[in-house]
């Protein structure tokens, strides 16, 4: 699952600031249950694949294997994505870094 950050969140020495991204496993699952009700974090639900701009013929090759949405691109095995679509698994982890990276809002810019 992923949830965005919509208060900032102290997690050991660092803050992650609202607006982040950030995986379930991140955190305990505990923790993300108390965060969820305090609105501190709330699930995102992404898009299919298939709707982010220019990942059509990429969102037909992950679909084979079941890989519709960005979360199921986040959670997959990377090393058997690869395998099934003939690529190297950093490319797997390069896709899976620009689905989130797509699900950032645009950053602010400072005057």
């Amino acid at each position: 699952m992923l949830y965005r950050v919509i208060r900032a969140l102290a997690v050991k020495a660092s803050v992650i600031p609202p607006g982040e991204i950030i995986r379930s496993g991140t955190l305990k699952g505990s923790t993300i249950e108390l965060l969820v009700r305090k609105g501190t974090i709330q699930p995102v639900s992404p898009p299919p694949l298939s709707a982010l701009t220019g990942w059509q013929h990429r969102a037909e090759r992950l679909a084979v294997v079941g890989v519709h949405s960005v979360i199921d691109l986040v959670e997959c095995d990377i090393d058997e994505i690869a395998r099934h679509c003939g690529v190297s698994p950093g490319l797997v982890t390069r896709w899976q870094t620009a689905a989130l990276e797509w699900l950032q809002p645009p950053a602010v810019k400072q005057g």
